[in-house]
Parts: structure tokens; sequence; C-alpha cells
């Protein structure tokens, strides 16, 4: 498509959310901001693609760049304009159309204005920030929407409470069956799995879609009810044949030593190569673990990227004590995943495994540190 000048092949890739795409080069970032800049002008402002562009593609003095032009509050327009132009593919190409959308953005109403700076912070998981910018936007005029969003918002902090009266709210203003399904996931979350039900019969009678019926399969299950819980999550699963689904039996399988239930699931249902290696490895966990391990690496060959599989390979292996196995896998996590709380706390246990005290408290203290900078981040005045 373009001459690259950078290195074509890094050893991490980073992923722009919005798009679900993989870059691994300066030149290929920049084709994407050139190209999708409507969903790319808030991310911007954001560190993850900055750490990746002076850590692991070396272009330090770009980085800093960015950093100081954060600092210096320009605009998403200006550090766009500036990026754009360090790059060789990019940098005689015509940015009017940016300049026009961000101009469309800054003549939006006020209100708007807030509306859409929350959404991005929230898809970018700046809690803290999305109830902030919401907040602002209710004060000058109270919208369904953006007290459901805020909601979403309370609910991925674990602020349960906050994150039902803000669903109440938005059912009050203009009711709907999304709302209403958010309440079902902080009932879960509160283990109050009857009220959970009592909303989901609710719903079903105006929706019969995947999170109705993985939502029961959700409650069932946290009352014990196991057929039923099966039952439902196999009713989901005909609506959307979703991998999550696939995880939730396993597990639930696994949890009452119910393995041979697998068995009727492959014979039962349509599933794709990945899930049907999936569920045959488990299959053989108990009994041939070799047999696990190989039927896991067949899964990867389907998808490489799933981070749920990496990581259960890794925790495998780590309890094994195999230990190069164990970091084989927990290395091939995507980037924005690298730093996070499960993997770095997954490497502090392989390094304990392999008798690495020093490394293993090493990466505690970096996670103990990084929880308390998120609870920081996160905590609501």
């Amino acid at each position: 498509m373009y001459l690259a000048v950078s290195q074509q092949y890094q050893r991490q890739p980073f992923t722009i959310p919005k798009l679900n795409k993989k870059v691994y080069t300066f030149e290929g970032f920049c084709y994407y901001l050139l190209n999708h800049y409507d969903l790319m002008m808030e991310l911007v402002n954001q560190k993850a693609y900055v750490n990746w562009i002076g850590d692991n593609l070396g272009l330090e003095s770009i980085a800093k760049t960015l950093m100081d032009m954060k600092a210096g509050g320009s605009s998403s327009l200006k550090i766009i304009e500036w990026l754009l132009k360090q790059c060789p593919y990019t940098a005689t190409k015509s940015i009017e159309p940016i300049r026009t959308y961000y101009q469309e953005i800054m003549d939006m109403p006020v209100h708007l204005q807030h509306k859409r700076v929350g959404n991005e912070q929230l898809e970018l998981g700046h809690y803290k920030n999305a109830i902030s910018w919401y907040k602002k936007a209710q004060k000058i005029q109270p919208s369904s929407e953006v007290e459901n969003n805020m909601g979403i918002a309370y609910l991925m902090m674990h602020k349960y409470m906050k994150a039902l009266k803000a669903f109440d709210k938005s059912i009050d203003l203009d009711d709907g069956i999304k709302k209403r399904l958010n309440r079902v996931k902080v009932f879960l979350m509160l283990e109050k799995f009857e009220e959970a039900l009592e909303e989901l019969n609710h719903i079903r009678g105006l929706d019969e879609g995947f999170d109705v019926w993985f939502g029961y399969g959700c409650a069932y299950e946290g009352l014990g009810r196991v057929e039923e819980a099966l039952a439902a999550y196999q009713r989901a699963y005909q609506v959307d044949p979703s991998d999550k689904v696939i995880y939730k039996v396993v597990a639930l399988c696994h949890s009452v030593d119910q393995e041979p239930l697998l068995e009727l699931w492959i014979k039962r249902e349509q599933l794709s190569n990945k899930m049907l290696y999936y569920m045959q490895a488990h299959l053989l966990l108990r009994e041939d673990q070799v047999g696990y391990g190989l039927k896991m690496d067949k899964v990867l060959e389907e998808d490489g990227h799933d981070s749920l599989i990496l990581m259960e390979l890794s925790r495998f292996y780590s309890n094994r004590r195999q230990i190069i196995k164990a970091l084989e896998y927990v290395r091939q996590m995507p980037y924005e995943l690298s730093d996070s709380d499960e993997v770095l706390y997954q490497k502090s246990l392989i390094a304990k495994a392999a008798g690495n005290r020093e490394s293993y408290e090493s990466l505690l203290d970096e996670l103990t540190d990084k929880w308390k900078n998120e609870v920081r981040k996160n905590t609501i005045g």
C-alpha cells in the first residue's frame, strides 16, 4: 500500500481501539490516523500510543514531543497535524477534511460536546474522566442516554450502587431494554440473582436476544441451578455463537465435575474449529494434560491473539513449573494488555514458580504501584 521507512515487524503491535486494527509501524499508525481521523480524534491525547511509539518503535524524539504538546494543552487537531507531518507517507497529504470535522465538533451545542468527550473517555477506559464530562452535560440538559453511559462508567469502576442509581434514573427519563439489561449486570455483580431473574422476566416479554439468555444463564448459575443455566447458555449460543458462551459452559462444567456434558455440546451445537478444539482440550484436562496442551495449541492456530486462551495456557504451564512455556504464552499477549493487572500478576507467579524471589517481589511491587495509581485515577470525590 505504501513504502514504510521504519522496521516492518515489531515485537508488539499497537491495536487501534475503535478500529480493532493492529499496526506495526509509525507509517501504519499515520495511515489510519489520516483515513480514520473521526475514530482517532481523542486517541491522540492518550499515553498508550505515545509509549508504543517511544518504547516499541524507538522513536523517542517523536514520543517526547507528543508528551510536551499534550502537557502544553495542544488540541487534538494540532497533535494530528504535527504527527502527520512526521511521516513520509502522510506529510504531503491534505488534512482539510480533518480541519472541517474538528470545526463541526466545535460548533456542536456545549452539552453534546461534553457528551462526546465523555463517550470517548468511556471507550478508552478513563471512567473517572468520562463521569466528569457526563455530569457537565447533564447540568446543561439531562439525557437518558448520558445517564445510562454514566452508569456504565460506574459499573466498570465496580461502584455498583452508584451504577444502579444511574440506570434507574436513565430508565425514569426514557425506558429501554438495554438500560434494563444494564440493571441485570449490576444485580449479577452484586450476586442478587433473584433480582436479576425478576428483571430478566420483565425484559423477556419484549426481547429474547443474546444478552437476555446469557443473563439467565449467569443468574441460574449463581443460584446453583446448573441444568437451567446450561439450557439458557444454549439458547444464547443459538442466537449468537459467541466464544464467551463456550468459556462459561466449560467453566461451569468443570466447577460441578460434569465434564461429560461438554461431549453433548460438541455433538449438539455447530461449533467453530476454535471452540471445538477448546472443548476437546477441556475433556482431556483432568486425564491427559499433554493432550490438553496439544489441543490448546490447535486453538491458537485458529486464533493466536485470544488473550483468554494465552493466559489460560500460561497459567497451566506455570502451575506445572514449565517456566519457559509459561513465559512464551504470556509474552504473546497483545501490546495494549502487556502491562495489565492480570499479566503483571501472572508474570510474578511465573517468577515465583521459577524460584526467582527477587523478580517475583519486584513484579508484585510494580503491580501494587499500578493498582494505587488506578485507584487514584478512578476515585470519585
